[in-house]
């Protein structure tokens, strides 16, 4: 037995021992492609070639993008979640989450029209944003900050192009290796699925309180609170004083989170852009 096999479904790489596909649960057939331990792995395709590559799928059936970030710098915690997915035939269920560990957040879900997803799977179409998902992110160890991390995901499911099969198809996208091309319409992708909502009546929210200030760590963190605590005390609503900043590729700077952006909400945190 070689020291490494080849997933037929999702074409990652296994431990020769192994009966399962360590990405995506596949299990192991006997014509499996071995792999030696001498053998170059493929090289890495290009954005525009990933673009041409089509993996085989069915119908969407969920899409659903994820932010985290910890660190110093920046409200010492963030997170964001947008997840649309299929419930019938005419209706989707969307679920926005937005949390900060200094001004807390909200959890959201509504009822929306299925044409939503339909426009969001157009769009992966167009785009082949399943083959995106062999996109690796490579950050330079030069920039890298020690006191700040954060991470973001889109991960599509369809479902099985066979249909007597009901296992489903799942790609995930580290859009940290996207290039602004593709940052672009991701943002659009998150601005159709966040506006869907504008209007409507949750059937589910939940309010999520912010962290004790002792319980924030680091000292920017810290001086943050402290400067929330002292507008909420005064009267001030936290954020009105808020500008637009562009950068200088034209993309405007959140001044909730530092993550610069293209469409009308942050895709970082999913604050509104700031008017002029």
């Amino acid at each position: 037995m070689s020291e490494k096999w080849i997933c037929p479904a999702c074409k990652g790489e296994n431990a020769g021992t192994a009966k399962f596909c360590l990405t995506c649960g596949a299990p192991r057939f006997e014509n499996t492609m071995e792999l030696s331990a001498k053998e170059e792995p493929e090289e890495p395709l290009s954005f525009s070639e990933l673009k041409e590559r089509r993996e085989p799928h069915g119908a969407l059936r969920s899409v659903s993008y994820s932010f985290y970030a910890n660190g110093m710098m920046i409200n010492s915690h963030e997170e964001s979640e947008v997840t649309l997915k299929r419930l019938d035939n005419k209706e989707a269920e969307l679920f926005l989450r937005k949390e900060s560990g200094i001004t807390g957040g909200s959890r959201d879900r509504y009822r929306v029209p299925l044409q939503v997803l339909s426009e969001i799977e157009a769009i992966a179409a167009q785009e082949n944003l399943p083959a995106w998902s062999k996109l690796r992110y490579k950050p330079d160890p030069r920039f890298m900050p020690t006191d700040y991390s954060s991470s973001s995901h889109l991960s599509l499911t369809y479902d099985n192009i066979d249909p007597k099969n009901p296992r489903e198809e799942y790609f995930s996208i580290d859009l940290q290796a996207v290039p602004q091309e593709g940052s672009r319409v991701i943002s659009d992708m998150l601005d159709r699925m966040r506006t869907a909502a504008e209007g409507l009546e949750p059937e589910m929210h939940e309010d999520v309180q912010p962290m004790k200030i002792g319980g924030i760590g680091g000292f920017m963190g810290m001086k943050e609170a402290l400067e929330y605590q002292q507008k909420k005390s005064s009267g001030a609503e936290p954020g009105s004083e808020k500008k637009l900043v562009l950068d200088d590729k034209g993309l405007w700077v959140c001044p909730e989170c530092g993550e610069h952006n293209a469409g009308k909400f942050c895709a970082g945190c999913g604050s509104r852009r700031p008017e002029l």
